[in-house]
Order: C-alpha cells, then structure tokens, then sequence
C-alpha cells in the first residue's frame, strides 16, 4: 500500500466520520470492521478503555500521544450510530464506555463546565 512508502497516519476522527457515514449507506460490515480496530486501540489485554490518542501509525502504534476530547467523542458517537443500526449492545457499551471516561477526565469544573479539549 501507499503507506508503506511513507509515514502514515490514521487519525480516530476521520474513522469514526468514515464508520458513521457506512453505518448510514447501510454497509454495517465495513463499519464494523472499522469499529473492531478502534476497539483493539482503545481496550488494554485487562479489558480496561484507555481513551484514544489522536494519530497512529499503520501498526496500531500512537504517533501522536495527545489525547483529544472531540476525536473521543466522535468514536463513541460511531459506536453509538452503529450499535443503533445494527442492536449491538457491545458497541453501546463501548460508546458509554467512552463517555464516560470523557466526562471522568476533561470536564471542566468551572462555573460555564463544557470539556477540556485534551485530557
């Protein structure tokens, strides 16, 4: 492929955009694929979510070590569009999952509240 020629990225957000927009043309096998590697980045060998890092490379390694809030958010709709379309009470887990750990680690504790963009 292409990318083995150079340094690639792969970035949550445009897979996520990518896994909505198939869940919507109703091609839930490509979708699924795509949640199935964002679910590998995003749970540890215990089962734990670690939240994801904003770019990786074709190995499933971080490129970039920051952790946004709305490449995050962005996922857990994906799953959440997903497990709506296809029933699936794994992909609503993992959609809570992520917000959860949003709401646990970048809430803003000021008097307007709203989200840090990094954690």
């Amino acid at each position: 492929p292409e990318c083995a020629k150079q340094n690639c990225r792969f970035d949550p957000y445009d897979n996520a955009v990518a896994a909505i927009y198939l869940t919507y043309r109703g091609n839930l096998s490509e979708a699924a694929n795509i949640l199935i590697g964002l679910r590998r980045l995003m749970y540890d060998d215990s089962g734990r979510l670690e939240l994801l890092r904003s770019a990786y490379t074709e190995k499933g390694l971080p490129q970039e070590w920051f952790i946004d809030t709305g490449n995050n958010a962005w996922v857990a709709m994906a799953f959440a569009h997903y497990a709506a379309a296809s029933g699936s009470s794994c992909d609503a887990a993992a959609a809570h999952d992520i917000l959860r750990a949003i709401v646990g680690e970048s809430s803003c504790k000021g008097p307007l509240g709203g989200f840090t963009g990094r954690v």
